[in-house]
């Protein structure tokens, strides 16, 4: 009988002991999952639509200028520590809402000022583009290129 009452309590804790690992294993379950609905409905998935690449140039002077190159997004002449933009129109002709990502070539990227502007269906948006000249910068004249990757969200 002795042994019949122990063997019953050390059953009895054995079934303690695994509905409380069963139970702390749901609960894990249970917030992995919302940890991962709750990452892949705020990570945004985008999907390239277009690439465009404009030829870019500017100068950096003692002096500053104003210039004008058709078919080039022209920044101007700058002085050290100045800052140039150059405006351009981007025309969403697409039937829902997309993204520009705007950057440039590495060999104009420190000085370029990257975007990411969102455009309306059938929107056409004009965008000012910057390049901001550190007072260190050595003058010279500077050629790259200005990438325009038009995405949409998936």
């Amino acid at each position: 009988m002795w042994e019949n009452k122990q063997t019953k309590n050390l059953k009895k804790k054995m079934k303690n002991k695994t509905t409380k690992i069963v139970l702390i294993i749901t609960i894990i379950l249970i917030i992995s999952s919302i940890i991962t609905i709750i990452a892949s409905t705020t990570k945004q998935d985008t999907y390239l639509l277009e690439e465009k690449v404009l030829e870019s140039y500017f100068i950096i002077s003692d002096q500053g200028g104003i210039g004008v190159i058709p078919g080039v997004v022209f920044f101007g002449k700058m002085m050290p520590g100045g800052s140039g933009t150059a405006k351009i129109e981007i025309n969403n002709n697409y039937n829902k809402e997309v993204i520009a990502k705007i950057t440039a070539s590495e060999e104009i990227e420190p000085y370029f000022v990257e975007q990411k502007i969102v455009i309306s269906p059938k929107e056409k948006k004009e965008v000012l583009l910057t390049v901001k000249i550190p007072k260190e910068a050595k003058n010279g004249e500077y050629k790259g290129k200005v990438i325009i990757k038009i995405v949409t969200i998936i």
